[in-house]
């Protein structure tokens, strides 16, 4: 998880992920972020996340994009 979140605060830096559990939902992150947000994981982890995945359940909170690497992860 650690590793999740320094990649997570790297690209959006003034958002709390360590304790955001409806990140989008909320606003907290936009569209935009959730678009940077991805091109790190793809980047990071080797992986390519489809266009269907991008819902609010799996970018609300650090926890969920972390079940979200590893199910894609799982299906590579």
């Amino acid at each position: 998880m650690q590793e999740l979140l320094e990649q997570l605060k790297s690209c959006c830096p003034t958002v709390d992920f360590e304790h955001g559990e409806r990140l989008w939902t909320d606003r907290a992150i936009d569209s935009m972020d959730v678009l940077n947000i991805v091109a790190a994981l793809e980047d990071h982890y080797g992986i390519s996340i489809e266009y269907d995945l991008l819902t609010p359940e799996h970018f609300d909170s650090a926890a969920a994009m972390l079940a979200l690497v590893m199910q894609v992860k799982g299906q590579a």
